[in-house]
Parts: C-alpha cells; structure tokens; sequence
C-alpha cells in the first residue's frame, strides 16, 4: 500500500482483478444480472490505472487502480504517483521530462 504526502491511501491492484472484485461485488446487490455490466462500467469510469511498467520495467513496476474523485487536483494525483516510485530511480521535478501520464495503450 502506498500512502501519499496527503494520506491517501493507494493499494497496488491489477485492474483485471478490480473488475473481479467489483463485479462480484455488484452482483449481490443488483437483482437483474444484465445490468450488472452497464453498473460495473459505470463504476469503473469514475476510476483511474496506474501503471509504473513501462517507467520501471517489468521486475519493479506495478499497476493500480482507484477512484481519481479522492483526488483534489491533478497536482495531487502527480505527487501520489511520484512518491509512490522508488526514490532512487526518479529524480525530483521531473514530470514531463522523465516521466509522464497518458492515456491507456490500445
């Protein structure tokens, strides 16, 4: 679990195994199964994927998913990543330099 500057908590989770979580949790509350899907993908779009692979390889990058509503800014959002990268391998004040967001690869 990663903890930011702010005390947000960020558990490394697969997004595969989120959507699991989550749908089996929607299935016990909706009682119409061909809705659990358009719920889940509703859910799922106020979340955001962290995925550190590409930036620290394969044996050191991990991936997360969570709700970006708990963030207040995209600053913030930026500091949690950062501080959640190992020290040693990500200089300071080098987002956009070294290192950036962007969309999901397809």
């Amino acid at each position: 679990m990663y903890e930011s500057y702010r005390g947000i908590k960020v558990t490394p989770m697969e997004s595969g195994r989120m959507t699991e979580l989550l749908t089996e949790k929607v299935r016990k509350v909706v009682s119409e199964p061909e809705k659990v899907e358009e719920v889940v993908r509703s859910i799922k779009s106020e979340y955001i994927t962290i995925d550190t692979t590409p930036l620290l390889g394969e044996s050191d990058g991990s991936s997360w998913t969570g709700p970006y509503g708990q963030f207040k800014s995209v600053q913030e959002l930026l500091n949690t990543i950062y501080f959640a990268l190992p020290p040693d391998r990500i200089k300071p004040y080098t987002y956009g330099k070294s290192w950036m967001i962007r969309g999901p690869s397809r």
